[in-house]
């Protein structure tokens, strides 16, 4: 799925998720926050309610391929793991002072 900036949804540029409601409305929304979010809100609301993806704002920025499916708790603790990993391997270029061996 491709992500591209937009005015449809809230009246200034954001990054989201294509979907139908981009596809229609993004090349007419005028730049004109925040009016366009407050006439847009209740078919947001709507198509968020019927679980419409086609409808709704799916913001997501340049990197959300990189998205894990784990629950909270499991990604916070693999982040973490990763941080100290990297720590790790980086002490070994820098001696305790911070400056390069």
């Amino acid at each position: 799925m491709r992500t591209e900036l937009t005015r449809a949804f809230s009246g200034r540029p954001a990054r989201g998720l294509v979907n139908r409601f981009m596809r229609e409305h993004g090349p007419y929304a005028p730049a004109a926050y925040p009016e366009v979010h407050h006439l847009t809100a209740p078919l947001r609301k709507a198509a968020a309610k019927a679980k419409d993806a086609q409808g709704m704002a799916l913001w997501a920025g340049q990197g959300h391929r990189m998205a894990r499916p784990l629950p909270a708790g499991q990604l916070v603790e693999v982040l973490a793991a990763e941080l100290a990993d990297a720590t790790t391997a980086l002490s070994v270029f820098h001696t305790p002072g911070g400056e390069l061996r």
